[in-house]
């Protein structure tokens, strides 16, 4: 899964454009298209990408209530995958969760964790799943 980022509104004032709202419409969109699509599916089922889209949003507490979330499962810490930033040398620190590994019940995540890697924008998510 793979979705469009949300847009960014901007105010233009002359040589400066002040962010003044998010609009989720084009992230939303694939995603209920997604929900759609689980009705019914029989498991067992992973679905895993950039959602472009945090764990706070209503379209994740959606897409929640037919999957499990591997990281929540079964990992440890913030589990933060966007954007992998590093500066001056540190470790890549990320600030929101927008990376999944989700399941259906069928399956049972064992361990979860995330990672770097050199060149992306974001870390990885690696999850172990297994069926009961």
């Amino acid at each position: 899964v793979h979705p469009w980022p949300p847009q960014i509104r901007v105010l233009e004032t002359g040589r400066q454009a002040i962010p003044i709202g998010i609009d989720f419409e084009r992230t939303a969109q694939p995603l209920r298209a997604l929900l759609r699509d689980l009705e019914g599916h029989p498991g067992p089922l992973i679905v895993l990408g950039d959602f472009n889209l945090g764990d706070r949003q209503p379209q994740y507490r959606q897409i929640r209530r037919e999957l499990l979330d591997a990281y929540v499962e079964s990992g440890w810490g913030f589990g933060t995958t966007f954007p992998a930033l590093s500066l001056a040398g540190l470790p890549s620190v990320a600030l929101i969760r927008t990376d999944y590994v989700l399941h259906d019940r069928s399956l049972a995540a064992r361990s979860a964790r995330t990672g770097t890697l050199q060149g992306s924008d974001h870390h990885y998510v690696v999850a172990d799943l297994a069926l009961p």
